[in-house]
């Protein structure tokens, strides 16, 4: 892949023009096209790599499990209780607006994670909290997602 990737950069040559207007403007775009193409190969190569947090949480008040500013996308929430917590709550928040702000879990299916699948980008920042209804019992909850 480096080399194709290499060689696709070095196939963009420096003598590639755009004429604006009249033609009397002429910019030499080589440069940007490569630099453009090359962030675009950083930031795919950096999706294929996904990142997993998991933390436990006995709070009844919430406690960030993400909290980060880039960009990226949100792929999946995992969440499950220990065997005697009553309730797990998330909220999560996608460029400072909350999208989901609810109880995922109950004492019905402790033990047993509830999963939600996500495709959804976030442009300049990620935070996902939990908390448990209990304030001694666990709610463990499991995120994934990728950054550029």
């Amino acid at each position: 892949m480096a080399h194709l990737t290499g060689g696709l950069l070095d196939g963009l040559s420096k003598n590639f023009e755009i004429t604006e207007g009249s033609g009397d403007r002429t910019t030499d775009s080589g440069e940007a096209i490569r630099n453009a193409l090359a962030t675009v190969i950083a930031q795919a190569a950096q999706r294929a790599v996904p990142k997993m947090v998991m933390a436990f949480q006995t709070s009844n008040v919430y406690g960030d499990l993400v909290n980060i500013t880039d960009k990226g996308v949100l792929t999946g929430i995992s969440q499950a209780l220990a065997a005697s917590a009553s309730q797990g709550y998330l909220k999560i928040i996608i460029d400072g607006t909350t999208v989901f702000d609810n109880q995922l879990t109950s004492n019905t299916n402790a033990q047993q994670p509830i999963s939600l699948s996500f495709n959804h980008p976030f442009g300049t920042s990620l935070q996902v909290q939990h908390k448990s209804l209990d304030n001694t019992n666990a709610v463990i909850t499991w995120v994934s997602y990728t950054t550029d």
